[in-house]
């Protein structure tokens, strides 16, 4: 998970510093890719210490390897949008999951 953020973080750093313009492959890569890991090692971490395993996470996290594809073509703040917008929505099903039970 802490691989994750790191990754993610430096993916966010450079698609900040170049929002007008497509960004680079390593940066989209490091953004989609560290928020990927990070969902990934999350949920192997729920399954090792409660046998809970997050399938809308691993789903987000295979869709956001999906999109690094797309990511290459599309400007930076769409990019950093898209992530958010992805993860927003994790957490919004989520908590609405938690409520019901």
């Amino acid at each position: 998970m802490s691989a994750g953020i790191i990754f993610s973080a430096f993916g966010i750093e450079e698609l900040v510093a170049h929002l007008g313009r497509t960004p680079e492959l390593i940066p989209t890569v490091s953004l989609y890719g560290g928020g990927a890991f990070f969902l990934f090692g999350r949920g192997a971490f729920q399954r090792r210490e409660t046998d809970y395993f997050s399938i809308p996470g691993l789903i987000i996290g295979i869709i956001i390897l999906l999109a690094i594809s797309l990511g290459i073509r599309l400007p930076a703040l769409a990019v950093l949008g898209s992530i958010v917008v992805l993860f927003s929505g994790l957490v919004v099903y989520e908590v609405r999951i938690q409520r019901r039970s």
